[in-house]
């Protein structure tokens, strides 16, 4: 007789280096699909991304790196923003979270936050919080108008 494994999990642990001499285990699960084979679950990545604070965290960085942009930079407000910049129409929502997979290094696999910038209704900018897989936030960048900022 036959056992009918559809919609259990298959748990398979990989260890990431991230941080030299510093292993992290990370869970990543499988579905039994109908046909018998797999799928990745996602759920697992949206687990990692609360467990970690993701969309709180890359909102208030990207709302830190957007007022520091227009702080070292004013000469881009009107360009941007038009004649004055209004903070209430600076739309910010966590857009997605991925995960990327370095194939060669897997070492540097890395989760990615990406925040679109919406001013006045329009999409202005993106900005990307970059996380070990430890949780620990590595990098981010801050693109306005297609041009990478150097924010500090």
């Amino acid at each position: 007789m036959e056992e009918d494994l559809e919609g259990q999990y298959l748990r398979s642990f990989f260890y990431f280096h991230s941080v030299p001499n510093e292993s992290t285990e990370f869970l990543l699960c499988a579905k039994i699909n109908k046909s018998g084979g797999t799928m990745f679950d996602q759920n697992v990545i949206i687990e990692w991304a609360n467990s970690h604070n993701v969309e709180s965290t890359a909102l208030s960085y990207c709302l830190k790196c957007v007022n520091n942009y227009l702080a070292e930079s004013p000469e881009d407000i009107k360009l941007y923003f038009g004649e004055y910049y209004y903070p209430e129409k600076l739309m910010l929502k966590l857009e997605k979270a991925y995960l990327m997979i370095n194939w060669n290094e897997p070492e540097y696999s890395h989760i990615i936050a990406l925040v679109p910038i919406v001013y006045d209704s329009k999409e202005i900018g993106r900005y990307e919080l970059f996380y070990r897989m430890s949780g620990e936030i590595f990098d981010d960048v801050l693109v306005i108008d297609g041009q990478e900022q150097l924010v500090y």
